[in-house]
């Protein structure tokens, strides 16, 4: 990532639910001053506003979760390795 790129807001994580299942949710992530990865908020994002300028911002932020690794959440930041 250049100097003038703004890491994503969101990113897919996966959680292994220790049966076999994995469950996939977007969650916004949280950036040192240097773009490192360092933390994520627990809860998924939810699409609600009181602004609908708002929502549509998130939509584009989730929909850019897509083109960047999943990540895990047992491991994090490390990416999603599914076995």
């Amino acid at each position: 990532m250049t100097e003038d790129q703004t890491p994503p807001k969101f990113r897919i994580l996966a959680d292994d639910l220790g049966n076999g299942e994995t469950m996939y949710s977007i969650n916004e992530v949280i950036y040192d001053d240097f773009h490192n990865l360092i933390g994520f908020h627990r809860r998924p994002i939810t699409l609600t506003d009181f602004c609908e300028g708002e929502i549509l911002d998130d939509i584009t932020d989730a929909l850019d979760s897509y083109e960047h690794p999943i990540l895990s959440a047992e491991n994090f930041p490390n990416e999603y390795e599914d076995i």
